[in-house]
């Protein structure tokens, strides 16, 4: 390399780094491999309040999912309902639904998600999802994180 103008050194040096920082970029923006976790339905369990309330008050457990995201997906097509964002909002925000439908309930945030429908609050973890069945007719609003009425929800007879 004695015999090499200092100019195309500088050349050689400058190809060697853009192809490194080329490389580095690269690995850094591939996309991580979706782990795909089944879905299980999780039976509510009551909460015991001390006060008498005129409604049902319920809970849910986060399930161990049963299908992969991919497989709730196709199965649910026609009743996910994705919340999204920052504000946990969900998408599409009205929904009508039959009462003894299962709905899926997406969560495409990068932090687990507490969402109340009613009076049942269901844990979905960081890109998650939990299956739920509307067993009760009436009008629903959701709260997602502390986010007030990003959804509401008609489930008729």
């Amino acid at each position: 390399m004695k015999n090499i103008p200092q100019n195309i050194k500088i050349l050689i040096g400058g190809i060697i780094l853009v192809v490194i920082a080329f490389f580095a970029i690269r690995s850094l923006l591939k996309p991580q491999p979706v782990k795909e976790e089944p879905v299980v339905e999780t039976p509510i369990e009551e909460v015991v309040s001390s006060k008498p309330s005129p409604r049902k008050s319920t809970t849910v457990e986060t399930p161990v999912p049963q299908l992969s995201y991919t497989e709730a997906v196709t199965k649910y097509k026609n009743s996910r309902i994705q919340f999204v964002g920052e504000n946990c909002q969900a998408t599409p925000a009205n929904q009508s639904f039959k009462v003894g439908t299962s709905i899926m309930l997406d969560n495409r945030t990068p932090k687990p998600a507490t969402i109340s429908i009613g009076s049942s609050v269901y844990l979905v973890e960081a890109y998650g999802y939990q299956v739920v069945n509307l067993s009760t007719e009436g009008m629903f609003t959701a709260n997602c994180n502390g986010q007030k009425n990003v959804l509401t929800l008609s489930v008729q007879k």
